[in-house]
């Protein structure tokens, strides 16, 4: 069993996008140095997994808005409508 979590997930207004939505997202999963989270879903933490799920509600929502997600290097992306 892993230890325990701490997850932090942030979303905060992108600047610059005038008249249009748009949303820079990321997250801190809590893990070591090195450590990477595991290849399936059913092998995360409580807290990671609910993240997990809050992010593919975040990204439902903006592709059914007709929007698209931009994945950052670390993690993090920018949501603009199309």
């Amino acid at each position: 069993m892993s230890r325990p979590r701490t997850v932090y997930f942030m979303v905060k207004d992108a600047e610059g996008q005038e008249n249009e939505a748009a949303l820079e997202w990321g997250v801190n999963w809590d893990l070591d140095e090195g450590e990477e989270l595991p290849t399936d879903v059913e092998d995360l933490t409580e807290a990671q997994f609910t993240i997990y799920q809050m992010m593919m509600i975040l990204k439902g929502t903006f592709e059914d808005a007709g929007a698209k997600v931009i994945m950052g290097e670390k993690a993090s992306g920018i949501v603009l409508p199309d």
